[in-house]
């Protein structure tokens, strides 16, 4: 009861509390780091920009020839996968690719890329220069970003020491919530 007098001393009777709830969302929504999906430098190194997440595979293979091609069959999801072996400007990149299912994402897009830093000043540099806010510890990583996006996903990021994981649980993949 205390705290409701305490409140009511700072922003007056209750009527204000809705003109107060509108500024939070409006702060809150302004403020927000919404991820531009086409917009490669938003959440990538400048050096791997042009392969943004949602990239169909076959675009990909015209614009990426020096890259390993691995295909990892899973017993809950299969993903085609290309290691990065130029190693842009030190950065050892991996690329995963879905694979067709029921019909679902039949481009094969580009759903989730991982990065090897050369040591984790260089991955703590470039995520503090590039995500607004810092990252919160998860039992999953020392540091982890849930940022919406223009697209019909939400990219997940993930930070433990020289690896940074960008995924998008886009629906068909083994991050999308189908």
């Amino acid at each position: 009861m205390s705290l409701c007098i305490y409140l009511n001393d700072i922003f007056g009777d209750m009527k204000h509390w809705g003109t107060l709830a509108i500024c939070l969302i409006a702060f809150c929504h302004l403020y927000a780091q919404k991820i531009h999906m086409d917009n490669g430098k938003e959440y990538l190194p400048e050096s791997i920009a042009q392969f943004t997440i949602g990239t169909s595979l076959a675009d990909f293979q015209t614009k990426k020839d020096t890259a390993t091609m691995y295909r990892n069959d899973l017993l809950y999801h299969m993903y085609i996968q290309f290691i990065d072996t130029a190693k842009s400007n030190g950065l050892t990149v991996y690329y995963k690719f879905d694979t067709p299912s029921e019909g679902i994402n039949t481009n094969r897009p580009l759903y989730e890329i991982d990065i090897e830093f050369p040591d984790a000043a260089a991955a703590e540099a470039f995520t503090a220069s590039t995500y607004k806010f810092p990252g919160r510890p998860s039992e999953m990583a020392e540091k982890e970003w849930f940022f919406p996006t223009d697209k019909d996903y939400w990219l997940l990021i993930r930070l433990n020491g020289v690896h940074l994981m960008i995924a998008a649980n886009m629906s068909g993949t083994e991050w999308g919530y189908d």
